[in-house]
């Protein structure tokens, strides 16, 4: 089966992103790794009038930790950058134990934490780790930036 046509943009900023969003309305998409993305593309599951690219907004792809905020993942923070992160394995080795086991390597190398959980698959292997910690997500729209509880 071959990809459904539609329009792609790769904003370079979030407000570019925003702004992209907002004109396209509910037939955008975002992709960050693309691998659920594409494969529902692919299979005729899901036909997006607009796919928005995240991969050229500098600092999306960022993982930080600090003592006192603690850690931080980016919305394309690659799931084995994630798993191998020395600040992940020594603070929180379960969140990089699930980064690990999620799929298979290639998977790892093109996927995103935050796309396996806006998949909301039941399988999603990240989910129960960030859970149990009460990892909160930073959501940000045309309204401004909101933090929710995952």
């Amino acid at each position: 089966m071959t990809l459904p046509k539609f329009e792609y943009f790769a904003p370079e900023s979030l407000e570019e992103a925003q702004q992209l969003l907002l004109d396209k309305g509910e037939g955008a998409h975002l992709l960050a790794g693309g691998t659920d993305l594409l494969v529902k593309m692919n299979h005729g599951l899901l036909k997006p009038a607009s796919v928005i690219a995240l991969k050229h907004i500098k600092g999306l792809e960022e993982i930080t930790f600090d003592s006192k905020e603690g850690l931080k993942i980016g919305a394309t923070a690659l799931l084995a950058n994630v798993a191998a992160h020395p600040e992940i394995l020594k603070h929180y080795p379960a969140i990089a134990a699930a980064a690990r086991e999620t799929a298979n390597v290639q998977i790892r190398n093109m996927g995103t934490v935050a796309g396996n959980l806006c998949n909301a698959a039941p399988s999603a292997d990240n989910a129960p780790s960030l859970l149990a910690m009460n990892a909160e997500v930073v959501i940000i729209g045309a309204k401004g930036e909101k933090r929710l509880p995952l």
